[in-house]
């Protein structure tokens, strides 16, 4: 099981736990004030993914460099970044996405921002890394998502999501679980998220060394990459 953290610019961290013998991931979102769109309302949140690869890479890709990506022997390769590394680095940038036939992304390919240290990771008041791994154990254990708060919570709202969450004061909703929401609030629809039933193997975590230099955050999406030329190709 290996763990890091990302920093918006402006609210708090991203904590990601990661199985690499299950290839399940949970990401532990706590950013406020979240720009929405149609398909994510912007809710803070612990997300579980499952059949999920996972690479690091010090490099910045342009969107349609996204779609050049592939699994091979279980590591993450880029057609012109050759395989990233599997274990995370500060200044890195993560890359991750579902691929059920193990060989090419079968959803869209998700990229955080810079990683950073646990003391460069801003928590809300109160919440220590102990209450997100516990949090991310009920997620693993459940083989489900948690809704924690709107994205126009308070922080002290969502310390307290957190921490009931953590401890199991959750409600299954809408084939995920939500807690924290305020009276008669209006909720957008959830996708369903496909449920399995491996156990969970535990290990040995990466060790992130503390960055000479201050790293960007991870608020916004990272800058575009130059260009480079595409070469078609087709997979059979």
């Amino acid at each position: 099981m290996i763990t890091w953290y990302t920093q918006p610019e402006k609210s708090f961290a991203s904590f990601y736990s990661y199985n690499e013998d299950t290839r399940e991931m949970v990401r532990i979102r706590m950013e406020l004030n979240r720009m929405g769109d149609s398909g994510d309302p912007g809710d803070t949140l612990a997300g579980y993914r499952s059949d999920h690869y996972v690479g690091f890479c010090p490099d910045v890709l342009s969107e349609f460099e996204l779609a050049d990506f592939m699994v091979d022997d279980g590591v993450v390769v880029h057609e012109y970044h050759g395989r990233l590394q599997t274990e995370p680095h500060v200044g890195w940038y993560v890359y991750d996405f579902e691929s059920t036939n193990r060989k090419t992304p079968t959803g869209m390919v998700h990229w955080g921002n810079a990683v950073v240290t646990k003391e460069n990771a801003r928590l809300p008041r109160g919440i220590r890394e102990r209450d997100l791994r516990k949090l991310a154990r009920v997620c693993f254990d459940k083989q489900s998502f948690i809704l924690l708060t709107p994205p126009d919570a308070t922080e002290d709202e969502l310390a307290k999501s957190i921490k009931a969450a953590a401890g199991g004061g959750i409600e299954m909703k809408d084939g995920g679980m939500s807690i924290g929401e305020k009276p008669d609030a209006k909720r957008p629809h959830r996708r369903r998220r496909r449920r399995r039933t491996e156990m969970i193997a535990t290990g040995g975590e990466a060790e992130v060394k503390a960055p000479a230099d201050p790293i960007p955050g991870d608020g916004i999406p990272p800058p575009r990459a130059r260009k480079r030329r595409r070469r078609r190709c087709i997979i059979v």
